[in-house]
């Protein structure tokens, strides 16, 4: 096995804007598949201690709140998510960068 291996010590799981508003504009998959895929990573990323940062950009507007089963899946990451106000690239916003 070679040294560099991502592991739960050495890596984060990283979803963004999966939010209901978000994910209903999904076309090139279907929807209910895209939100069980982040759903499935959150429960992954939880079950191995791997650290979890969720963001979201706008949850009072279109784009709505998280997917609400994802406070269930990690109520902690769900809490502490990362809340854009109108940055469209996460990786621009202060915050997510500092989370990750």
């Amino acid at each position: 096995m070679h040294s560099k291996v991502f592991t739960a010590d050495n890596a984060a799981m990283l979803l963004i804007d999966h939010q209901t508003g978000t994910v209903s504009w999904t076309h090139s998959h279907d929807v209910e598949d895209v939100k069980k895929s982040a759903l499935n990573l959150a429960e992954i990323a939880t079950a191995v201690g791997m650290p979890l940062v969720l963001t979201s950009s706008q949850e009072d507007r279109r784009q709505g709140p998280l997917v609400p089963e994802l406070e269930e899946i990690a109520p902690k990451a769900f809490a502490d998510r990362i809340k854009r106000t109108g940055i469209v690239n996460a990786m621009h916003d202060e915050n997510f960068n500092e989370a990750v």
